[in-house]
């Protein structure tokens, strides 16, 4: 059982010209225990990609981790979205063309 709690996502920037790089941040409620805390993670919608988890190191409370978009034609939302446990948190963001 993992004794920490995902308490916040958040995003460098919550739009982003498409064939950018946006950083996210998971933070947990407490630091993490030794051997570290998996978040995982995800995207609803096109054009993006994260990591399936993220690691929030021992004895950290917070972890980085980068969403890779695509070029697109047209402008998307997409929401991306940290679980862990019974602790989910979605954010929006916001690719649009050049």
């Amino acid at each position: 059982m993992n004794p920490t709690i995902l308490n916040e996502l958040y995003l460098s920037a919550y739009s982003v010209v498409g064939g950018g790089t946006v950083t996210g941040t998971v933070v947990l409620a407490v630091p993490a225990p030794a051997g570290g805390s998996v978040v995982n993670l995800g995207i609803q919608g096109p054009d993006c990609s994260v990591p399936s988890t993220v690691t929030v190191p021992a004895g950290a409370t917070s972890a980085k981790f980068t969403i890779f978009t695509s070029v697109v034609t047209s402008n998307v939302s997409v929401t991306v979205v940290a679980n862990q446990g019974r602790s989910t948190f979605t954010v929006g963001l916001y690719i649009h063309n050049p």
